[in-house]
C-alpha cells in the first residue's frame, strides 16, 4: 500500500517554485490558439492577468504550508487585474467592481459572442475575445494549480489542457503548426514534471538512489518533445485542419490563413457585414466602367435547413480545368451561338488583398482566365472551385456578361429541362412549403403567363417601398423554412432574407432560380478600378431564362447610403427613392462610406443586434455561475457540512448543559485525524490516548475536565445540566489547535472529505 504524500510542517520554496512552473507550462499550451487569431495581443494581455495569480499564490507558500485559500487570495488578485484592464472605467477606487463594471463585462461578453457566431478564424483580437482568453486561462491556471500542486495528480491536468488544444482545432480551418504543437506537448509534460517532483519529495529519497519517479517525468518530457517536433516532419504535409473541415458546416468554412477572410455561407455573409471596421479582400480593374456585381459561391439546393450548394459530387462531369476552356454555363447554354441574345465583353483583373478559400471571385460567363493558382470552372455552378486564394494573388478575366434587352427576355418561352430528372430536380425541386407562400406566389403572378413577367413582379414585391419591406441586420442568421414564413410575414430582413424568399417564390413560379453570394461594389474609378471589402458581401438572385442564360436579380432595396453600391439592372430596376422604403444601412461601410451619416446609422443597426443577443448572454452568465457554484460545493462543500456539525455541537452543549454533544463532537475530531480510541479505553483514559496522538497539554486538560463531565452524566445519579462556558471553549480551541497541527499527517482527499462525514462511530465511542 502507498503512503498518502504529504506537505511539509513550513514553507516550501519547492512547492511555489512547482506553482511557477505549473503556471508556464499552463501557458505554453495554449499557443496553439495562435491559429485563431491574427496576433499576440491576447497572450500578452493573458499573460498580464494570469501574474497576480502567480504572485500571490507563491508568496503565500513562501511563508506558509499550501493552504486552499491560497487559491483564493490568488483568484481575487486575477479578477481585480481583468476588471482593471477591460473594464477600469467604473471601478470604485480604481480596484473594487461597481454594478456598472459588471454591466461592461456583460456588453463585453455580448460583443465577445456575436464575434464568435458571425465571424470566422483567423480573427484580430479584439477587447471582448481578449476578455474570454484571459478569464479562461486565469480559471485555467487556477485549476491545474490544485490539480498538479495541491493534490498532486497532475495527470488529472491533461484534461482541461486538452480541451485548449480542442477548441484551437477545431476553430481554426488550418493545421496546427509544429511548433505550437510542441509547446503545447512541452507544456503539459513541465506540469506532470512538477507534480511528480512534488509525489517523490513526499515519499522521500529513492532507496536504491535514482531519480524515481522525477527521472521518469524528464524521461517523458524529453521523448514527448521531440516526437511532437520531429513526427510531424515526417508526415505529409496537409495544409488544411481535418477536424474543422469535419465540424463546420459542409466544410466551406475554411479559410486560407494568414489572416485571410472567407465568405463561405449566408451565416458568415451577415458576419462580414456586421464587422466593425471593413477589411479590403480584394482589388478590380475592369475596362468597360459598370460591371455587375463579383459572384463567388452558388446555393441551389433548398430545403427546410435553407439554402446550400450542391454536392461536389453531383457536378463532377461540368468540371473544366481553367487552362482549357471553353467555360460553358449549364444547362445547355452556348454564349458564342450567334442567335444568343448579345452580351457586354470585357476585361476584368483581380488582385487578392485579404480574402481566402478555395472559391474564387470572379464576373459573370467568362470567355477565358489567365491564372497561376489552379481551379476548375464548374458549368452546373458557374463558379470557379478547387482553388487556393493567397495573399498578392493576382489573374484575370475576358467576361461575356449579359445584356439582354427587355423585350428579349419577355420573348423567353417556359423552361424545358434538358435532363428530365437532373436538371428539374436542382433547379425547381422545393420541400412542401406553407399554405401561405403559395398563396403569396399565386397572388403576386397571377395571370402572368411569361416567366419574365413573374420573375419581375416577385422582384419587385420586395424591392418597392409600398410594400413596407425593411432591411434590417438584426435579424437572425438563417433561411431554412421556419424563417421565410417569419421574413415573409414580417417583412423585417437583410439580403440573406431578401434573396433566400425571392429564389423561393421563384421555384414556386415555376422559374429555374437559385442563390448568389458574392460582393456588391461602388462605381470603378476613371481607370476602371474598384475595391471590394467585407462591407460589401451580398446575396442576389439569378433566374434562368430558356436560350437565354441566368440572369440576375437584385431583390434587395439599396437605399440611402448603399445605393452607390447598386449596379442598375435595365430588366430589374428598383423603384424610385421616393417609392422607395426607408432601409437600414446593409453593413458598416467604413472604407466604402459615402457621407458622415452612415457610421451613425450602422452604429444604431449594431447596437440593435446587441439587444438580438441579449438571451444568450443571461444563458451564458447563468451557465458560468451554476458551473462556478457547483465548483465550490464540490471543492468546499464537505468542509463547510463538517464546520456547521461542528458549530451546532457546541451550541447545543451551551444551551443545555449536556457534555455529551461535546464528547460527540470529540469523537468525530479524533475519527477526522485517524486517532480515535480503541473500546479497551475508558471515557476517563482517553485524555492520555489523545496527548500521545498530538494533543497539546493544554487540550489534555480540556479533554478532561469534559470527561469528567461526561463520567458524571453517565454514571451519577444526577445528569449534568450545566457545561461551563470556559471548557467548551477550552475544548473548542484544543480541538482547532489538534487539527491544525496533524492537517499535514492526512492525504489531501481526507483533508476534502473528513472521515467523520462518511464512517458511523459505534455507539461505545461516544
Amino acid at each position: 500500500m502507498s503512503a498518502p504524500a504529504k506537505f511539509a510542517a513550513g514553507p516550501d520554496p519547492v512547492v511555489a517554485a512547482a506553482t511557477g512552473t505549473v503556471a508556464g507550462g499552463v501557458l505554453l499550451t495554449t499557443l496553439p490558439l495562435r491559429s485563431i487569431f491574427t496576433d499576440w495581443s491576447w497572450l500578452m494581455v493573458s499573460v498580464g492577468c494570469v501574474l497576480p495569480y502567480l504572485a500571490v499564490v507563491a508568496l503565500l507558500r513562501l511563508r506558509s504550508a499550501p493552504r486552499w485559500w491560497h487559491v483564493l487570495a490568488g483568484l481575487v488578485a486575477s479578477v481585480l487585474m481583468v476588471l482593471w484592464v477591460f473594464v477600469p472605467q467604473h471601478l470604485l477606487l480604481g480596484v473594487l467592481p461597481t454594478p456598472s463594471s459588471l454591466t461592461d463585462i456583460g456588453d463585453l461578453i455580448s460583443g465577445a459572442n456575436k464575434a464568435m457566431q458571425q465571424e470566422h478564424a483567423p480573427l484580430a483580437s479584439t477587447g471582448p475575445l481578449r476578455l474570454l482568453v484571459a478569464s479562461a486561462l486565469v480559471a485555467l491556471v487556477a485549476l491545474t494549480d490544485v490539480l498538479a500542486v495541491l493534490l498532486r495528480r497532475p495527470l488529472l491536468a491533461a484534461a482541461p489542457l486538452l480541451e485548449v488544444l480542442a477548441i484551437a482545432s477545431a476553430t481554426s480551418s488550418q493545421a496546427a503548426h509544429p511548433v505550437w504543437f510542441a509547446a503545447a506537448a512541452g507544456g503539459f509534460l513541465l506540469i506532470l514534471l512538477s507534480g511528480t517532483r512534488l509525489q517523490d519529495r513526499a515519499w522521500g529519497p529513492s532507496v536504491d538512489g535514482s531519480a524515481g519517479r522525477l527521472g521518469g517525468a524528464r524521461r517523458m518530457a524529453v521523448t514527448g518533445v521531440l516526437a511532437a517536433l520531429i513526427v510531424p516532419l515526417m508526415l505529409p504535409s496537409v495544409s488544411v485542419n481535418v477536424l474543422a473541415r469535419a465540424t463546420h458546416h459542409n466544410g466551406n468554412g475554411s479559410g486560407s490563413g494568414n489572416g485571410q477572410i472567407v465568405l463561405s455561407s449566408l451565416a458568415s455573409l451577415r458576419g462580414s457585414l456586421q464587422r466593425p471596421t471593413p477589411a479590403l479582400l480584394f482589388r478590380v480593374k475592369a475596362d468597360n466602367g459598370a460591371p455587375f456585381y463579383v459572384r463567388q459561391e452558388v446555393l441551389d439546393q433548398f430545403s427546410n435547413d435553407g439554402w446550400k450548394p450542391s454536392e461536389q459530387s453531383r457536378l463532377e462531369d461540368s468540371l473544366t480545368p481553367l487552362g482549357q476552356g471553353p467555360f460553358p454555363v449549364g444547362p445547355a447554354l452556348d454564349l458564342d451561338n450567334p442567335d444568343h441574345p448579345p452580351t457586354s465583353q470585357f476585361k476584368a483583373e483581380f488582385t487578392i488583398l485579404a480574402l481566402g478559400g478555395s472559391t474564387m471571385p470572379i464576373l459573370s460567363n467568362p470567355k477565358s482566365f489567365q491564372t497561376s493558382g489552379g481551379g476548375v470552372w464548374s458549368s452546373a455552378t458557374a463558379s470557379v472551385v478547387k482553388t487556393q486564394l493567397r495573399r498578392g494573388m493576382t489573374y484575370s478575366e475576358q467576361v461575356q456578361q449579359p445584356a439582354p434587352s427587355v423585350a428579349t427576355l419577355k420573348a423567353a418561352p417556359e423552361y424545358v429541362p434538358a435532363f428530365d430528372g437532373e436538371d428539374r430536380e436542382r433547379l425547381l425541386s422545393l420541400p412542401e412549403l406553407p399554405g401561405s407562400v403559395s398563396d403569396l406566389t399565386n397572388q403576386l403572378t397571377a395571370g402572368l403567363t411569361r416567366p419574365y413577367d413573374r420573375a419581375k413582379a416577385i422582384s419587385d414585391y420586395f424591392t418597392n417601398g409600398k410594400n413596407n419591406f425593411v432591411y434590417s441586420l438584426t435579424a437572425p442568421p438563417d433561411d431554412g423554412r421556419n424563417a421565410l414564413v417569419t421574413f415573409l410575414e414580417k417583412k423585417q430582413g437583410f439580403c440573406q432574407q431578401y434573396a433566400a424568399a425571392a429564389a423561393v417564390l421563384m421555384r414556386q413560379a415555376g422559374l429555374p432560380s437559385r442563390v448568389v453570394l458574392g460582393y456588391t461594389h461602388r462605381q470603378p474609378d476613371s481607370n476602371g478600378v474598384f475595391t471590394v471589402t467585407t462591407s460589401d458581401a451580398h446575396a442576389w438572385v439569378e433566374v434562368y431564362f430558356q436560350s437565354i442564360g441566368w440572369i440576375p436579380f437584385d431583390p434587395t432595396p439599396l437605399t440611402g447610403a448603399d445605393a452607390g453600391r447598386a449596379v442598375d439592372l435595365p430588366w430589374a430596376s428598383h423603384p424610385g427613392a421616393d417609392a422607395a422604403q426607408t432601409a437600414e444601412p446593409t453593413a458598416n461601410r467604413g472604407l466604402s462610406s459615402a457621407g458622415p451619416s452612415v457610421s451613425a446609422e450602422a452604429s444604431q443597426a449594431v447596437q440593435a443586434g446587441q439587444h438580438g443577443v441579449s438571451t444568450v448572454l443571461v444563458e451564458i452568465v447563468l451557465l458560468v455561475l451554476l458551473g462556478a457554484g457547483a465548483v465550490v460545493a464540490v471543492i468546499f462543500g464537505p468542509q463547510w457540512l463538517r464546520q456547521r456539525q461542528r458549530r451546532r455541537r457546541l451550541e447545543r452543549a451551551r444551551t443545555t448543559g449536556n457534555p455529551e454533544p461535546l464528547w460527540l463532537e470529540l469523537a468525530a475530531t479524533a475519527t477526522d485525524r485517524d486517532a480515535l480510541w480503541p473500546s479497551t479505553i475508558t471515557v476517563g483514559q482517553v485524555a492520555g490516548w489523545l496527548s500521545r496522538h498530538g494533543v497539546d497539554e493544554r487540550g489534555r486538560a480540556a479533554v478532561t475536565a469534559v470527561a469528567d463531565r461526561v463520567e458524571r452524566d453517565r454514571f451519577s445519579a444526577q445528569l449534568v445540566d450545566e457545561m461551563p462556558a470556559d471548557s467548551i471553549a477550552a475544548l473548542d480551541q484544543a480541538l482547532t489547535r489538534w487539527a491544525r497541527r496533524t492537517d499535514r499527517r492526512l492525504s489531501l482527499m481526507h483533508r476534502w472529505i473528513p472521515r467523520s462525514l462518511i464512517s458511523k462511530q459505534p455507539r461505545w465511542r461516544r
